[in-house]
C-alpha cells in the first residue's frame, strides 16, 4: 500500500491524471491488490475507504466480538 501511495502521489504532483497512472500501473508488473482493488487515491474506486474520507467502520466493539468468537472457537475445537 505504501508503494502505491507514494507512486500515485508522485505521479499526481508531476501532473499525471490519477486514472491514467492507475491504468498504467494495473497493466504492468506493478499491478497489485492495493492498486486495482483498494487504490489509496480518493475518488478512484467507489465504496472503498479512500473514497469515503477514510472514515472508520470496523470499530473496536466489533473487533472485540471477533476476538471473543475466536477465543470461544479455540476452546470449542480443543486447541
Amino acid at each position: 500500500m505504501i508503494g502505491v501511495s507514494e507512486t500515485m502521489n508522485l505521479g499526481i504532483k508531476m501532473g499525471l491524471d490519477p486514472k491514467v497512472l492507475a491504468g498504467i500501473i494495473n497493466t504492468s508488473s506493478g499491478r497489485c491488490w492495493s492498486s486495482d482493488t483498494y487504490n489509496p487515491v480518493p475518488g478512484m474506486i467507489e465504496g472503498i475507504p479512500s473514497s469515503n474520507g477514510y472514515q472508520g467502520g470496523f470499530g473496536c466493539t466489533l473487533m472485540a466480538k471477533v476476538i471473543e468468537f475466536q477465543n470461544f472457537s479455540k476452546f470449542w475445537v480443543g486447541r
